[in-house]
């Protein structure tokens, strides 16, 4: 599987992902950036099935992918890659199956992570209305009690005087 980088700050800079690959601005990087920012090994570009998978090598400044920090995470067509001043856009071969897969992966991850949302929130809702029952009933058992109360008074004080009224007839 051949994929294309761009690397946006460096004109015309591309580079082919043919195995694991690493970029920063040391020696030991087998892609080089001229970037302060950037650790001397920075992240690690390797194929993971049938996608692409970067880490960030534990960097002090991290990387981000359209903004959001990861520490490792799968690419996607048109994914922003950034750590340090460096950018790097992921771009498979530009070909119309290339991109209707990705662009068909990425909206399957899209729609996962939409039904673990509404997930959670059910059983959020769920928790929610079983907190409530619970609740209900604790009312209950208090009205419960509260009714009994001064019933149970009311019919000491008739017992009382029965047995009050069956003492002082004899």
């Amino acid at each position: 599987m051949n994929v294309i980088f761009e690397l946006t700050h460096y004109p015309q800079a591309f580079f082919t992902l043919t195995g694991p690959t690493t970029i920063g601005r040391g020696d030991q990087a087998q892609i080089q950036v001229t970037d302060e920012y950037s650790s001397k090994v920075h992240v690690r570009l390797s194929f993971k099935d049938q996608y692409i998978l970067l880490e960030d090598m534990g960097t002090k400044n991290g990387t981000t992918i359209n903004g959001l920090k990861i520490s490792q995470e799968l690419l996607f067509w048109g994914d922003v890659v950034k750590f340090g001043n460096t950018e790097l856009r992921f771009s498979p071969k530009n070909t119309p199956e290339v991109q209707k897969k990705f662009s068909y992966e990425k909206d399957k991850i899209k729609d996962i992570v939409s039904l673990k949302s509404n997930l959670e929130e059910s059983s959020l809702k769920l928790e929610e209305a079983k907190r409530k029952k619970f609740e209900n009933k604790q009312i209950l058992k208090n009205k419960k009690a509260n009714f009994l109360s001064p019933l149970f008074i009311i019919i000491s004080l008739v017992v009382l005087i029965i047995v009050y009224r069956l003492f002082l007839k004899n």
